[in-house]
């Protein structure tokens, strides 16, 4: 049959030694090169999209960096995101929900 469809995101709320898990180079299927942090996605990496660089300005804690870069709107801790997160329209469009 075929495989259910995967969405992933990883957060670095207190941070990540980025010249060792960003890729080492960037392009599309094999012409991007994966860091050693990554080497064990290495099987899957045509199926990766690698995004870097994001801002999580308005995110006021660690706590909430995580929900602000996936509702791309400013959030606290107590109020939640203001919009639906990345991952529930990712589920809303898949039938995931």
């Amino acid at each position: 049959g075929s495989r259910p469809v995967r969405y992933v995101t990883f957060g670095f709320g207190n941070g990540v030694v980025t010249s060792r898990w960003n890729p080492k180079s960037y392009g599309q299927g094999a012409a991007f090169t994966l860091n050693e942090s990554m080497m064990p996605f290495q099987d899957i990496k045509s199926h990766l999209t690698v995004v870097t660089g994001v801002d999580v300005a308005g995110a006021g804690s660690h706590g909430t960096g995580n929900l602000v870069y996936l509702s791309g709107t400013e959030t606290s801790r107590n109020a939640g995101a203001k919009t639906p997160t990345l991952d529930q329209l990712i589920a809303a469009q898949t039938k995931a929900v």
